[in-house]
């Protein structure tokens, strides 16, 4: 009996034992919860982050001694931080129009592509050979009108639905056509708009030391295309331009977005795979104390390409094919084609056509390059009929 209650008591102790221990280590816990790491928590618990996508530098094109034929500079753009920029409709339009004066009293180009003008007597008109992009405008998704709307129609759904109507006829349209292209373009906190591109350094430091008045306007650092020469093998080379919507839908899963670069002819285009890289997500995470972190995520730049071509035998090329072409040229002839093989392997050293263009100065020149007879974008080495060694 007495050995029974000897082991009675001692289970007895055995349990208070366990069960202090168990309150000491929750009580420690807590303790530590509280006192020691609730800094540490509140930070964690309450901090907030925002994402962005960090476009891929794309690759180089080089020739076949690594001489770089197409490569990449740093410029400015001037986007929409969504989660900055204001979600009230009226003042954003004060924000716009007030990047707008500043622009064009600079004589800069803002990104104004909606497909709607003002004539020279002031009414609202559809731009001619639009009529893809007017066909967007009405759609469901966008303005919602019927295939018949006009001009004044659609000015007059963007003027109710973005509060213009105490604008004149010319800054409701130049602000609509903001509004219209955050609209197309996804505005969101993952997707920024870019409201200028290759902006100057004086545009840069004017908007930065104003950054209370362009309230969610800043500067993303973006890399442009640059070219040694942009006389060199343009037909081949090709340029490259914003994707549009044809190009999006087939892109998309791919992990394009809508205001991504992709190449448009030459081996920009045919290459546009290895090229373009992959974007990344920048995400800056702000405690309760302020603190940033920012960290970057998924980015891969693009491959290099290296052609068979031959820069400087290239360029011999060109300006052969140039010298002959004008001195044989009659009024219904001025063109041909050049191309220069290694007859052991097949490999193209040079390939030249003529007339020719600037890839450096290809947009600012195309319709002049368009509406030309001798057609300069025409790639006679590749495009014609010529028999080979035909001078014709």
């Amino acid at each position: 009996m007495k050995l029974a209650k000897s082991e009675k008591k001692g289970r007895f102790i055995t349990l208070i034992v366990i069960f202090i221990g168990v309150f000491l280590l929750f009580v420690g816990t807590l303790v530590k919860i509280q006192l020691i790491s609730s800094d540490d928590v509140q930070k964690e618990s309450l901090i907030s982050s925002v994402s962005s996508t960090v476009k891929a530098t794309r690759g180089q094109i080089l020739d076949r001694n690594g001489k770089a034929l197409v490569g990449n500079r740093q410029g400015s753009n001037i986007v929409f931080r969504y989660s900055q920029f204001p979600k009230e409709q009226s003042e954003r339009n004060k924000i716009i129009i007030k990047l707008i004066e500043l622009f064009e009293s600079n004589g800069l180009e803002w990104n104004d592509d909606m497909p709607i003008v003002l004539d020279a007597n002031g009414n609202y008109q559809f731009e001619e050979d639009r009529e893809t992009d007017i066909k967007t405008m009405k759609s469901a998704d966008m303005l919602h009108l019927n295939k018949y709307a006009t001009a004044d129609d659609c000015m007059q759904e963007l003027c109710d639905r973005y509060e213009l109507s105490g604008y004149s006829k010319s800054d409701a349209r130049k602000i609509a056509s903001v509004c219209y292209e955050m609209r197309a373009n996804v505005f969101n906190s993952a997707n920024p708009y870019t409201f200028a591109e290759d902006v100057s350094s004086e545009i840069v430091a004017v908007i930065k030391e104003n950054s209370a008045i362009y309230t969610g306007v800043d500067v993303e650092i973006v890399s442009y295309r640059e070219y040694t020469d942009g006389s060199i093998a343009p037909h081949i080379l090709g340029i490259t331009g914003v994707i549009n919507a044809e190009e999006y839908d087939e892109l998309k899963s791919k992990g394009y977005s809508m205001d991504d670069v992709v190449g448009k002819s030459g081996i920009e285009s045919t290459f546009e795979e290895n090229l373009k890289g992959t974007n990344g997500v920048r995400t800056v995470s702000t405690a309760t104390d302020g603190t940033q972190t920012t960290t970057v995520e998924g980015l891969k730049n693009g491959d290099n390409i290296m052609l068979t071509i031959d820069a400087d035998l290239q360029k011999i090329a060109q300006d052969s094919l140039a010298a002959k072409c004008k001195e044989i040229s009659t009024a219904n002839a001025g063109g041909g084609s050049v191309v220069v093989m290694n007859c052991k392997t097949g490999e193209v050293l040079a390939m030249a056509s003529y007339p020719t263009y600037n890839l450096e100065t290809y947009y600012d020149d195309y319709e002049s390059l368009a509406k030309n007879t001798n057609s300069p974008l025409y790639n006679r080495a590749l495009l014609s009929t010529y028999a080979p060694g035909s001078t014709a």
